[in-house]
């Protein structure tokens, strides 16, 4: 017995050791990249001295002698922090993710060799101007900077996932814009999905799922108010091999989506100036908080960059140089997504008997260009070289070659007679972003600007995605300046694939950013967007894909109320969970939830009453958005399952703005037409299915929480958890993801919470950062559901996200001198 416990003591201890030693190397391998004051740097690449400083929160500052040395050091500061994030992005636009994930995104590679981005990317390298180039060199030079000197020292990822980063190339910097651009992009996926319910139901019955934007609801410029269309909507049917082209199409693009978590597809945002004082009618209080997809690390880093040339404060994207939503000395500017419909795909006709051509736009039979990659695949060998092979026309590479449905190993090999939907048609597209553009010559441009005119002369170059650049000045000047590139559409209607041999639905070139209006200094105190409508008489069509207006419409509701406006006001403006849709669409049907309230059981008449008490304030600590949450969701379901089946649907929903804005279109329709030609008949038809989408609400509440109806909270129901690429790894999930409680709001409240309608109900999209400031004041404030840090445990990873789940802000001075809050880190110099 004694010898068998000293045998079991001793194995104890050394389990206990191997424990410790694992836990020490764990820790050491995830700390030893963290950052720490003192570090010098010398590089041939620099012309002087810079330093980069960092307060409480690791928000650096960096100050340099020349513009060359201010970007080569935020390059070599965006490295620090968010290396393996930048890394990420650029292999996700490049097609490069299997040599790290494997085979699981082999089918995302694939889809984004055949978009393009990375050959745009290059191209776009080469043809930028002068002072573009000159900042993407030195950015990547900066970039490659840290790479080389903390080859043993990088963040964990590398290792966890077994590989080092390769040079940083000025490239990569367009890549990921151009990624951002294919991201915020909402017509890639609604084109199909429409597609699909104009098979199944005809084209001008599919049309009826494509909202209109309310007749009183604000638009961002303020312009007249006739319909805005160049879309002749030519008759357009579609073939049976046509229609499953689209749906096998629409099934992998949703599996590239969700294997890369973009499977949200709603982004949106808010941006207001307003005037400080209604007497005075100067100073300007300036907002913004663009919408996007929530994780770990945030999509934003903030930074200040101080230069003589350059002084500017505010929120950039780790990998591309220059701050998108900042303050400098003089001006503050933000963005929207203008929502433009940038997107159009072309179904083109192979020819059956020989598979080598197609009929292009002149109706002319030519050959396809065939294309070989290689795509780099790990798998327990090591590296597989995956030859992948797609073809291409003068529109584009066809970007359904991608996909499961082409067979074989070879994408050529089909037998001469086979009338396969492979032989007969396949998609190829027409994206803005294939055009020629310098977003970053806008973004030095924007840093530098003093006035309006500098301003509106910057956003010129602005081409993808297309945003609505808001500007406000210390002079009092305010304006909104849609920017991005517009297409020339010919015939058909926007919303639905084109045939690709028909000249007359080619699109006939592309408009230039300033072809859009501008709004500057309007009558009233304020100008804003919030993914609304851009005017009502621009001139040519932009979309047909708005958000809802509820946000456009808080907007407006709000700021005509103050007579005296402070930077406070704004922030608690950026915090409001009112939803003026749930306001509409309960006003639309509980008159009919009414109706039958003598038949409720007690649970069911409590849930009426709880819903006729509220007033549509979605706080996470109530039950009346849990119930109305539930039954929105129900409603719509059931209502468009009317005419198409669940997983069509559930396609169709994938962009949650087109049911959400249908829905109250729907409803407030007094014909009913929705549910039939009968109106007597198709009123009845509504109110039984609103009255039964109530019940289903109650019914699963019930379900899952329980009868007790205080546990229904909403908090309960909209959860939020911050997910980080390696999240499905469970032994780092409790290290690298964080859960954020008590989250309100939804897609259509100020403080955007939206849930995802295809998917419901957790938390997907949100105020991914917050940036405040008072042009006659020396401070800006932000937050980010985040931190500076890319390292899960470093102090700076997560040390926002209470303050920004809590509406706290962090100031940061506008001086080119940093402030005493910050401490010296790094000192980069010329190498002698």
């Amino acid at each position: 017995m004694v010898g068998f416990l000293q045998r079991f003591s001793a194995l104890t201890m050394s389990i206990i050791a191997v424990v410790i030693i694992t836990l020490v190397f764990c820790v050491n391998l995830a700390l030893r990249s963290n950052i720490s004051p003192g570090l010098e740097v010398q590089s041939s690449s620099l012309q002087d001295s810079s330093h980069i400083w960092r307060n409480a929160f690791g928000i650096p500052h960096v100050t340099a002698a020349n513009e060359h040395d201010l970007f080569f050091s935020m390059g070599f500061v965006h490295a620090q922090d968010r290396l393996w994030q930048m890394d990420l992005l650029r292999r996700i636009a490049r097609g490069q993710t299997a040599r790290i994930f494997g085979t699981r995104t082999l089918e995302a590679d694939k889809f984004f060799r055949v978009l393009g981005i990375s050959g745009i990317a290059d191209r776009l390298a080469k043809t930028v101007s002068r002072p573009s180039k000159a900042c993407l060199e030195a950015y990547a030079q900066g970039v490659n900077c840290f790479i080389d000197r903390n080859r043993n020292a990088l963040p964990f990822e590398f290792d966890a996932l077994g590989y080092q980063p390769e040079p940083w190339k000025p490239s990569d910097c367009l890549a990921i814009e151009r990624l951002m651009a294919f991201d915020m992009s909402m017509s890639f996926w609604t084109d199909i999905a429409i597609g699909e319910i104009a098979d199944t139901l005809g084209v001008q019955e599919a049309l009826k799922f494509v909202p209109s934007y309310p007749a009183g609801s604000p638009t961002v410029v303020d312009v007249g108010r006739t319909s805005n269309t160049d879309s002749t909507h030519k008759s357009l049917s579609y073939t049976h091999a046509q229609s499953s082209l689209l749906s096998s199409y629409a099934s992998a693009m949703r599996t590239v989506r969700e294997q890369l978590n973009m499977s949200g597809m709603c982004a949106g945002s808010n941006c207001w100036v307003m005037q400080k004082d209604e007497q005075k009618r100067d100073g300007l209080i300036f907002a913004n908080d663009p919408h996007l997809s929530l994780g770990l690390p945030p999509h934003w880093y903030q930074i200040h960059l101080s230069c003589p040339q350059i002084n500017a404060v505010g929120c950039s994207v780790p990998g591309i140089p220059g701050i998108i939503s900042g303050r400098n000395d003089h001006i503050a500017w933000g963005i929207t997504n203008v929502m433009l419909d940038d997107c159009d795909y072309f179904m083109e006709k192979v020819d059956p008997k020989n598979t080598q051509y197609y009929y292009n736009s002149a109706g002319q039979r030519v050959k396809f260009r065939h294309v070989r990659d290689t795509i780099d695949v790990k798998d327990s060998a090591g590296i597989t070289h995956l030859v992948f092979d797609y073809r291409a026309t003068d529109r584009s590479a066809i970007v359904s070659d991608f996909h499961a449905t082409r067979s074989g190993d070879s994408l050529f090999h089909y037998p001469a007679t086979s009338q396969s939907l492979a032989t007969r048609y396949v998609l190829s597209f027409s994206w803005t972003a294939q055009e020629q553009s310098d977003e970053i010559l806008t973004a030095l441009k924007i840093m530098k600007a003093d006035s309006w005119k500098d301003f509106n002369e910057a956003v010129a170059t602005w081409g993808s995605p297309a945003l609505n650049f808001t500007y406000a000045d210390e002079s009092g000047t305010m304006a909104v300046a849609p920017s991005g590139i517009i297409p020339i559409r010919g015939d058909g209607d926007p919303n639905l694939p084109h045939p690709g041999w028909d000249p007359s639905y080619a699109w006939k070139g592309t408009r230039p950013a300033s072809a859009f209006p501008r709004l500057v200094n309007p009558a009233r105190r304020f100008v804003f967007s919030a993914n609304n409508m851009t005017g009502r008489n621009v001139g040519f069509y932009v979309s047909s894909l708005w958000e809802p207006p509820s946000r456009a419409e808080r907007i407006e509701e709000m700021l005509l109320e103050y007579h005296e406006y402070t930077i406070r006001d704004a922030q608690f403006m950026q915090l409001d969970l009112v939803s003026r849709n749930a306001k509409t669409l309960l006003r639309l049907s509980l008159p009919a939830v009414l109706r039958d309230s003598n038949s409720y059981s007690p649970e069911q008449r409590e849930a009426l009453n709880v819903l006729l008490r509220w007033d549509a304030t979605m706080t996470p600590q109530d039950i009346a958005p849990s119930i109305y949450t539930v039954f929105q969701e129900r409603l719509m379901h059931t209502v468009f399952c009317q005419h198409i089946s669940p997983s069509l649907y559930k396609k169709y929903a994938f962009v949650g703005s087109l049911p959400m804005r249908k829905i109250n279109e729907i409803l407030a329709d007094t014909a009913s037409s929705w549910f039939g030609t009968d109106q007597y008949a198709a009123k009845q038809r509504m109110n039984v299915l609103i009255v039964a989408s109530f019940k289903e609400a109650v019914q699963y509440l019930d379900q899952r929480f329980g009868p007790d109806m205080h546990r229904w909270t909403y908090g309960q129901l909209h959860t939020l958890r911050l997910k980080h690429p390696l999240d499905d790894v469970a032994a780092l999930r409790s290290v690298v993801s964080f859960s954020v409680p008590n989250i309100g709001g939804d897609a259509t409240t100020l403080n955007n919470a939206l849930w995802q309608v295809h998917n419901p109900f957790d938390v997907y999209v949100g105020a991914s950062m917050r940036f405040v400031c008072d042009l006659q004041d020396s401070v800006i404030y932000t937050v980010l559901p985040g931190g500076s840090s890319g390292q899960p445990l470093d102090a700076h990873y997560s040390d926002q996200i209470h303050l920004w789940s809590n509406g706290g802000y962090i100031p940061l001075s506008i001086s080119r001198v940093p402030s005493t809050g910050f401490t010296l880190f790094a000192s980069l110099g010329p190498a002698h």
